[in-house]
């Protein structure tokens, strides 16, 4: 998930140094749907929205405590962006603005990363019907992790250029991208790495696949309705529940091309 949050100027830069790498909230309805892997993004609410600052982070850890004091205990207030504040002094500062909350919520610790680089890729959730069977195409990496085909954006590619050059690469299978579906993802891949994949919805236009044996170990068409008991990541399983409730929300039927 992407969240939003607002932050003064002061804690912003620190933020921006490299210096606060963790936050300190109530834990309210909004704060208990956060999980390690969500993506934060902090804007400098002392700037006017036509000249926003922003920056991405990642949560890394989340940690909850039944009050602000066992919070602080464990934790340094540099770590928090206040160099020049006690613990006591950010207690009492926590204290005197939260105070009429505080005996209703327990305390959220938030570890977070900022995100120093940013990758793009695309590719394609491609379905055939095989047997009277609607299926999806899906690889095995090198890796061990299963998923749709996909790959980054190269040269001056646009994102569905990108998306039908990396299908053929990883599978040989030639697709016709075929509705106006279109969603992206976004995760960080690695440390300090923010990456977007946009998945548009295709036809193969075969079903005569092979893998590319440098990043793929196996190629294999997947019953649509059970493909999502085999991708390894969440995000992607999230992809084909979009495109099963696409294609039933639009009437979309997918005739056998073989």
């Amino acid at each position: 998930m992407k969240y939003v949050m607002g932050l003064e100027n002061d804690l912003f830069k620190q933020i921006k140094l490299g210096k606060k790498t963790t936050d300190i909230y109530l834990l309210d309805d909004a704060k208990k749907q956060l999980k390690p892997g969500d993506i934060i993004t902090y804007y400098n609410n002392s700037k006017t929205m036509e000249k926003l600052d922003t920056l991405d982070t990642i949560v890394k850890n989340i940690t909850i405590y039944e009050n602000i004091e066992d919070a602080l205990s464990k934790l340094e207030v540099t770590d928090l962006g206040y160099d020049k504040l006690s613990k006591k002094e950010y207690l009492d500062y926590f204290l005197n603005t939260y105070k009429e909350s505080l005996i209703k919520y327990k305390i959220i610790v938030i570890n977070i990363e900022l995100i120093e680089k940013y990758e793009k890729s695309c590719g394609i959730v491609v379905l055939n019907k095989i047997n009277d069977k609607l299926k999806v195409l899906l690889v095995h990496h090198n890796l061990g992790h299963w998923g749709l085909p996909k790959g980054h954006i190269e040269n001056n590619e646009t994102d569905k250029e990108t998306a039908l050059r990396e299908v053929l690469e990883e599978t040989n299978i030639k697709v016709n991208i075929i509705t106006d579906f279109k969603e992206t993802i976004t995760y960080s891949p690695k440390a300090k790495v923010l990456k977007d994949v946009t998945f548009f919805l295709g036809q193969g236009l075969s079903i005569n696949s092979k893998n590319q044996e440098t990043e793929i170990q196996e190629v294999e068409w997947v019953q649509l309705d059970k493909a999502k008991d085999i991708i390894t990541y969440s995000d992607e399983k999230k992809i084909i529940m979009k495109v099963i409730n696409y294609l039933i929300i639009n009437n979309i039927e997918i005739s056998e091309k073989i």
